[in-house]
């Protein structure tokens, strides 16, 4: 039986890291990367052409908070799962991505590298 695979979607602004996910997500037989943005703005143009996503989503786009981008990501369409990127492993940092809607929180040093 074939199953088909989940859509990720990475907004990830450095580039190494980025296509570190790509590359290793990519190897798996259940998800495939259907877009890699270095910003939100682009990102949500291919967001809209998906029903179901799970979205990587670094906290630190060029310096700013992303937190607030989680509720617009979720208007679009509630069944969008959103993960969480960051360096900051603080509980606070992590209490109000899951507050404001983030689906899970991963820490960058956890993760591809």
């Amino acid at each position: 039986m074939n199953r088909e695979k989940a859509n990720i979607i990475i907004i990830e602004d450095e580039p190494l890291l980025r296509h570190s996910f790509v590359s290793v997500i990519n190897q798996s037989s259940n998800y495939v990367v259907v877009g890699e943005y270095e910003n939100l703005k682009d990102a949500i143009k291919r967001i809209h052409q998906f029903n179901n996503l799970t979205i990587l989503l670094d906290v630190h786009l060029h310096g700013l908070k992303t937190v607030d981008s989680i509720n617009q990501i979720k208007r679009i369409n509630p069944y969008n799962k959103i993960i969480m990127l960051s360096s900051d492993s603080s509980y606070q940092t992590i209490v109000d991505c899951i507050r404001n809607g983030a689906d899970g929180y991963l820490v960058k040093e956890d993760a591809v590298l």
